[in-house]
Formats: structure tokens, C-alpha cells, sequence
């Protein structure tokens, strides 16, 4: 299945060349300190906005699990989904509870800002400096999306899937509206909730990431999508990451370094740490980024964005071209657009809490 998704990739890229088409968390107590939980002074005001709850919500079962009462603690949620489709023809495919992981933290706010992930990446190697930073002025909520590291079900192979599930997660939770920010894969995801759900969009953030095809979009280099393609079966290294994330600048990469650290300090005593996604789920991921980018009716679709949006990259984006992040704001009828220098597909990590102080800028506007 791999060999013939990268078959299809690499034919694509043949096509467009040759046409000359213009589509061009850490636990408490491990912490540093500039990497610190948001945690209140006052620790009947830490027991009271973490406390653990249990409550039945319908149509879905949901349970609160707080296994420690700090930020970033896990809890589970039941969504009543469907089942993907199986080789046995004579399954029903009748709603049932699947598992769903989230962890929601930070300082309350009337609307909390909803994280939607990267390829391959998992709440537990979310990096804790910039989600403490922006936890500091507003509620954060982050989550496993199906098949992805504490959470139950099979990886979707389409992006559509991978929205629907956000949009019922929010509605389980008793969510009616979210600023919604989705980097790279999640940036694709986030699109299409912009356009699909408004509803529940109060503002969009779209970080590293890239439209589907359309007038003016670039394409990755042929050995970056090789790259990120290649050795799923495995995590990808620090080199794979800092290759993929960041520019190759001494001053770039040693902040890269330094990503790479916090994204390993998460360890919570009986709580299993789930990493990067590998194997089948990895491929299902790239299934659905391939089939987002080349229907170009989600490119089209852009300008049904409504809600205020904010796109950002850095100056030198080899995953999502960054030419492409000018046509992201181009085609959303009320977005802004910010670039930040010496910085690549991972410029929100590099710059953590900076990002995080203009983040709450555009928020609170």
C-alpha cells in the first residue's frame, strides 16, 4: 500500500513538472525554568480548576480521568462513532463507543483554543513550552484523534474523517465554539472545519500548512516528500526532525535541539507515554494529506472561510512551501499572514513563546 501511495505521489509531481503548471509536557516537577505547568499560587484554586469529574453526556458516554492534578492530565472520552469498513461484508456498521483521549488545561476563557496535530504526532510529544506559554492567558484543549496515541479506533484515511471527529469531540465536551489551530496535517484538518463546520469556529489558525491544489500553490520537493514518507515503521529520528522541521541554520537547529529535548520529558507515573505515530497509521495519515491536497475543490472551498484566521510559517518551509502559506491568506477573505525568519515547517516551536504572545494578540482582538 505504501510503495503504491509514493507511486502515486512521485506520478503526481511527474504531471505538474512536466505540464509547467504554476502550482508552484513535561510532568510537575521535572520542569525548567522557563517550561513550567501553568499552575495557580493558590493550590485550593489548583484542586478546584483541575478536580476530576464524572458525568453521562448522550448520545456519547464521557468520563473525565484525571490521573494527576496537573495541567496536561488525561482524560478519556467516549464518541459514539462508526466503525471504518472491514473485510468481513456482513458487519453492521452500527454506532458504538470509541475511546478518545484530550487533555484541557490553562487559564479559563470564554473560548478555548482547540489544538489539532501534525503528521505523525501525538499529545504526549506536544512540546510543553509553547502550550504552557499559551496556556497562560487561555484555556487549551489537545487530543489524540482516533488511533492516535491514548485514543481507541483506526486512523482515518481522509481528512474529512479526521474533522468530523474534532467537531464531535468539541460537541461532547460541551464546546459550542473554539478557536480552532492546526499545524501541518491539522492545518488541513482545521480548513476543513472552517468551511464544513463554521459553527463551531470563533477564530482559525493555520500554522505550516498549505491548501489543496490550486492556482499558485508550490509543491514539496520531490525528496522532502520521499523523506517524510520514508521509515514509518519507525519514529522519526532527531535528524529526520530537525531535516523536516527546521532551517538548516546553526542558530535554527540548535533551537531545534532544544524542541527535541522537551518533546521527551513527559513521563507520568502510571501513565503509558505514547509517541509518534508509525506503521499503518502513519500510512493512513499520509493517505489522507494526499487525497486533501489533490482534490482541488477544497482549494476552491477556501473562500468559504468566513471566520478571522490568522496563517503563519517560516521564511523556509521545505514541507509546506511557505509561497503557499501568501495564497492561504490570498484566498481566506479575512486573514493576516505572519513569517518568521531563520525558520522552517516547525517555526511555532522555535519560536515558542514569542508565537504564543502574538497568538494571544490576534486572539484577543
Amino acid at each position: 500500500m505504501w510503495e503504491y501511495l509514493i507511486s502515486q505521489v512521485l506520478s503526481l509531481l511527474n504531471f505538474l513538472y512536466n505540464s509547467q503548471l504554476n502550482f508552484d509536557p513535561r510532568p510537575h516537577g521535572q520542569q525548567g525554568p522557563h517550561q513550567n505547568d501553568i499552575l495557580p499560587n493558590n493550590p485550593y484554586e489548583l484542586l478546584q480548576r483541575w478536580r476530576s469529574q464524572v458525568c453521562h453526556i448522550l448520545p456519547w458516554g464521557f468520563s473525565s480521568l484525571m490521573k494527576d492534578p496537573y495541567p496536561f492530565a488525561l482524560s478519556i472520552l467516549g464518541l459514539g462513532l462508526k466503525p471504518a469498513p472491514t473485510s468481513h461484508p456482513s458487519q453492521k456498521h452500527t454506532d458504538f463507543e470509541i475511546r478518545i483521549a484530550y487533555r484541557r488545561f490553562g487559564k479559563k476563557s470564554v473560548v478555548p483554543l482547540f489544538y489539532i496535530n501534525h503528521l505523525r504526532g501525538a499529545m504526549d510529544v506536544l512540546d510543553p513550552l509553547l502550550f504552557n506559554s499559551i496556556a497562560k492567558n487561555r484555556e487549551v484543549i489537545v487530543y489524540d484523534s482516533l488511533g492516535v496515541g491514548h485514543s481507541e479506533g483506526a486512523i482515518p484515511n481522509s481528512i474529512e474523517e479526521m474533522a468530523s471527529v474534532a467537531v464531535k469531540l468539541l460537541a461532547s465536551i460541551n464546546v459550542d465554539k473554539a478557536d480552532i489551530m492546526g499545524f501541518s496535517m491539522g492545518g488541513g484538518v482545521a480548513q476543513r472545519i472552517g468551511f464544513e463546520y463554521p459553527q463551531v469556529v470563533n477564530k482559525l489558525i493555520l500554522a505550516g500548512t498549505q491548501s489543496a491544489i490550486g492556482e499558485g500553490v508550490a509543491l514539496p520537493p520531490r525528496e522532502v516528500l520521499e523523506s517524510a514518507g520514508a521509515s514509518n515503521d519507525q519514529p522519526p529520528t532527531e535528524q529526520d526532525m530537525m531535516n523536516l522541521f527546521f532551517y538548516p541554520s546553526e542558530t535554527s537547529l540548535a533551537i531545534g535541539k532544544s524542541w527535541w529535548k522537551r518533546i521527551q520529558e513527559r513521563q507520568v507515573q502510571g501513565e503509558d507515554r505514547k509517541g509518534f505515530v508509525v506503521g499503518i497509521g502513519a500510512q493512513s495519515q499520509l493517505a489522507a494529506i494526499f487525497k486533501f491536497t489533490t482534490d482541488t475543490a477544497n482549494f476552491d472551498r477556501l473562500t468559504d472561510i468566513k471566520a478571522p484566521t490568522l496563517v503563519t510559517n517560516g521564511h523556509t518551509d521545505i514541507m509546506s512551501p511557505t509561497a503557499n502559506s501568501f495564497v492561504l491568506q490570498q484566498q481566506i477573505k479575512n486573514a493576516q499572514l505572519h513569517i518568521y525568519p531563520d525558520a522552517g515547517h516547525g517555526h511555532l516551536f522555535q519560536v515558542a513563546e514569542v508565537y504564543a504572545q502574538q497568538l494571544e494578540l490576534f486572539l484577543s482582538n
